[in-house]
């Protein structure tokens, strides 16, 4: 599914771009190179219903890093979102993988 959204970011350090958020390497990441918050967008065509985001964090690796809220909203376009399913421990980053599932 994720390879028919276009994807962009708030904004990347040089090197570590939109890119490497999908390219099943875990020595690469994405690293934001602006002010809070930081945002990842992901735009279909047309809708489409979403049941599972999966995210790896590897919090030893990035300790101060790491993110310590994770908010996820849909809508029609970036004027209309609203709050679906939002995270804010970071206990959950000890397992490396966060999954948020709808229902």
């Amino acid at each position: 599914m994720a390879k028919k959204a276009a994807w962009s970011v708030s904004s990347c350090k040089s090197g570590n771009g939109v890119q490497f958020l999908r390219d099943d390497n875990l020595e690469t990441y994405w690293q934001s190179d602006g002010a809070q918050p930081h945002l990842v967008n992901i735009q279909f065509q047309k809708k489409v219903k979403l049941q599972l985001v999966v995210l790896y964090v590897d919090f030893k690796l990035d300790e101060s890093y790491t993110p310590s809220k994770i908010s996820i909203r849909a809508g029609d376009g970036f004027h209309n979102l609203k709050g679906n399913k939002n995270c804010g421990t970071r206990e959950a980053y000890r397992l490396g993988l966060y999954i948020l599932v709808w229902k």
